[in-house]
């Protein structure tokens, strides 16, 4: 194995051990329980959170936002810390991440030919976030070496990566497997941020220092290959598109499923095109300001001034009389110069002038198509069909909740997740015993639609039969509307709701 190969794998190994330093290292001199929080999980998300807002319109995101992000997280890792550091554990993670500004450092041990000579090594520096400075409020940066992390550290080119994606995609697509497509889908969209969140560092870093950026070589090839890539993608994913909606027409219930799932992730690569391409065009406007602004602009009085020549050395060789007059003279024509009283005119002018009107822009709202993979809410379709289907029953005349689950089986064949319907069915009926239900019967001035219009006005009493078979154990519960159950005489009331055997609730 060649030593070059050798050496980039040894680069990207190298990324993950600001990560593990943070679990060994720094989590242990912390002042909460570290066990209880799988620290590199959390970095890895802070990565995911700010290259994700990078490659969206925003750009940046900033540590405040990070931290609230990360302090949610933590709460969710472990919610029943009696010491709630949860704000503290996210803290550590973002000044891990930042390293205190400072790059992070390795260095690579090189083979020597005999046992006479010496062996030397290599430094390789590196960052995973930077800290920027944005004006009103400091703004966090994802580097390539983040971007990496962000793609599972994987050292390969992203253009090459995102093209060999989409063509996977494309033939899993026509041999009909939608549910690999939709995989292939979303590691082709991660893989399009991590381009553009890329460029957006190399534009950034053209802003802060034209020197540090390669534009004779290095960028104008990678804005060459850039535009052909989006050109090339925004084709297929137009081909991609076509194959989605149609798998939607002619598949069936989980097919579809996969094929919506695959149309929405090649619409989101397609918006993550269309900014990456508007940077695209907006790169040479962004090299012009930048080396007008750095080469270009005029020299000011200060720069003609040699700190160590001209102010330090003078003033350590001179006596104290001839060290304060050159001091005082270098105040005096570089620093600006106040007055020493307050005039009556300069007082009158502050003291009457009008107040100051700012215009307050409207607050702006994060987009949930930009943030990294939002988490899908509510019932599908199917399931929520069907169990509307079978609280209806109970409309007519009052049903057990075993003959319930019965009537559930039959709808078998028309869900994708038959446990998720027994679910619930189960729980909907134990939520009726809970609530007592009667409440909102027959008002026309309901608003509830699906499953909420069926279990509305509904209740569910307790009686010592014991469910039999299933996934869950207790008392059988017998539902039907609240005037229907009033004129049955109950038996008796069972203590404690339905639970699931063995099974989390969902």
């Amino acid at each position: 194995m060649a030593d070059d190969e050798l050496y980039r794998r040894w680069q990207v190994a190298r990324l993950t051990e600001p990560l593990h330093r943070l679990e060994i290292r720094s989590a242990t001199k912390a002042d909460f329980n570290h066990v209880r929080y799988d620290l590199v999980q959390l970095a890895l998300r802070a990565i995911d959170y700010v290259v994700a807002h990078q490659a969206s319109m925003e750009g940046t995101v900033t540590p405040d936002e990070l931290v609230a992000h990360l302090a949610g997280l933590a709460r969710r890792l472990s919610p029943d810390d009696p010491d709630r550091p949860w704000a503290q554990v996210a803290k550590l993670t973002l000044a891990n991440l930042l390293n205190d500004g400072r790059p992070l450092r390795a260095r690579w041990g090189e083979l020597a030919d005999s046992d006479d000579e010496r062996s030397g090594t290599r430094t390789y520096s590196f960052r995973l976030l930077r800290l920027l400075d944005a004006g009103d409020s400091p703004q966090l940066s994802a580097t390539d070496e983040a971007v990496m992390l962000y793609l599972q550290a994987l050292d390969v080119d992203l253009a090459d990566r995102e093209a060999a994606a989409k063509l996977i995609l494309r033939r899993q697509m026509e041999a009909g497997e939608f549910e690999r497509a939709r995989r292939s889908a979303v590691d082709a969209r991660r893989t399009a941020e991590g381009l553009a969140a890329s460029l957006r560092d190399r534009l950034d870093e053209t802003r802060r220092d034209l020197r540090g950026v390669d534009w004779n070589g290095d960028v104008p090839a990678q804005l060459r290959g850039a535009h052909q890539h989006v050109t090339e993608q925004l084709g297929l994913d137009r081909h991609i598109l076509d194959l989605a909606e149609r798998g939607i027409e002619r598949g069936s219930g989980t097919e579809r499923d996969a094929c919506r799932a695959v149309l929405a992730e090649v619409r989101r690569s397609q918006e993550v095109h269309t900014r990456l391409e508007r940077l695209i065009v907006g790169a040479i406007p962004v090299y012009l300001a930048a080396q007008e602004a750095q080469r270009f602009a005029s020299a000011t009085s200060s720069l003609a001034v040699d700190l160590g020549e001209d102010v330090l050395m003078p003033y350590l060789a001179a006596d104290e009389e001839r060290a304060s007059t050159a001091a005082t003279d270098f105040v005096g024509r570089l620093c600006a110069r106040c007055p020493p009283v307050w005039t009556l005119d300069t007082l009158a002018a502050v003291l009457l002038r009008p107040p100051a009107i700012y215009e307050q822009s409207k607050p702006a709202w994060d987009d949930p198509g930009d943030l990294d993979e939002p988490e899908e809410r509510g019932l599908p379709a199917d399931v929520e069909a069907a169990a509307s289907a079978v609280f209806r029953e109970c409309r007519t005349a009052p049903h057990r909740l075993s003959e319930l689950a019965v009537l559930g089986a039959h709808h078998a064949e028309d869900v994708a997740d038959v446990c998720l319907l027994d679910d619930v069915i189960h729980l909907a009926a134990a939520g009726r015993f809970v609530a007592g239900g009667g409440f909102g019967e027959d008002d026309p001035g309901s608003a509830s639609t699906g499953l909420a219009a069926a279990l509305e006005g509904l209740a569910a009493e307790a009686d010592r039969t014991p469910l039999v078979g299933g996934r869950w154990r207790g008392d059988d519960l017998l539902v039907g509307r609240a005037s229907d159950l009033a004129v049955r005489e109950a038996e008796g009331t069972a203590g404690g709701a339905v639970v699931a055997s063995g099974e989390r609730l969902p």
